[in-house]
């Protein structure tokens, strides 16, 4: 899982990361948490975070214009706005934001974030137990973006990396939810929720990766598409 902290103010994002640290690490363990506090356009493109936390009043741009842009490329991220302005916490409401955390009461506004995504997480996630190599992780699906079978073992690779499982392509279609994804290829089922393009059967995945959709799976890929847009 990976977070970034986007706010010019180093010293406040620095305590802040420490924080997020210790409540995401029950979560993932490996969770990464990034600090930006320049060069806030080669975010909009990144495509690699799950949490978004943007400071309203960065130098040189709005953050309310960044998470707009960042949101055009990546639907199913989460935007938290920070600010030390408390009468902006109305704006950020039409902007669809997932919570509003004011400098000003900042550990309150941050433990009822907690509360809010620790439901999230508990009513629309699923972790999964991977066996590989005599080797045990854990992983969420949400956070997968597509599978790949490999010789003996399915490859896995998700926002954080990659991971390997000893099970069968076909075994992980009867476990993985049909709401959310498909198989494109005798080897390959993605999820829809990570895609970005798709385009004369070719699939951009949000980590740029093309994916070609093979022949028969594409009458089938078509009208679940659909259905996923109409949602």
């Amino acid at each position: 899982m990976k977070l970034v902290i986007i706010d010019d103010d180093f010293q406040f994002a620095t305590a802040m990361k420490n924080d997020l640290l210790i409540h995401f690490c029950k979560y993932d363990e490996d969770v990464e948490i990034d600090i930006i506090d320049d060069n806030y356009f080669n975010l909009i493109n990144a495509n690699q975070y799950l949490f978004y936390f943007i400071d309203i009043d960065l130098n040189n741009i709005n953050g309310y214009d960044l998470a707009n842009r960042i949101k055009q490329n990546q639907k199913n991220c989460y935007i938290i706005f920070v600010s030390s302005h408390n009468d902006l916490i109305h704006d950020s409401y039409n902007l669809r934001a997932y919570y509003f955390i004011r400098k000003t009461s900042y550990k309150k506004d941050l433990n009822i974030f907690y509360s809010i995504v620790d439901q999230e997480f508990q009513n629309n996630d699923t972790f999964i137990d991977l066996n590989y190599k005599m080797s045990r992780t854990q992983i969420s699906l949400n956070q997968i973006i597509y599978l790949e079978s490999q010789d003996h073992k399915i490859k896995i690779v998700t926002v954080n990396g990659m991971h390997f499982d000893n099970r069968t392509l076909k075994a992980w279609a009867q476990l993985l939810p049909d709401d959310k994804f498909i198989q494109i290829h005798r080897s390959f089922i993605i999820n829809i929720d990570h895609l970005t393009s798709y385009r004369k059967g070719h699939l951009i995945m949000v980590n740029n990766e093309d994916l070609v959709i093979g022949r028969v799976y594409k009458n089938k890929f078509d009208q679940f598409y659909q259905e996923y847009l109409l949602k």
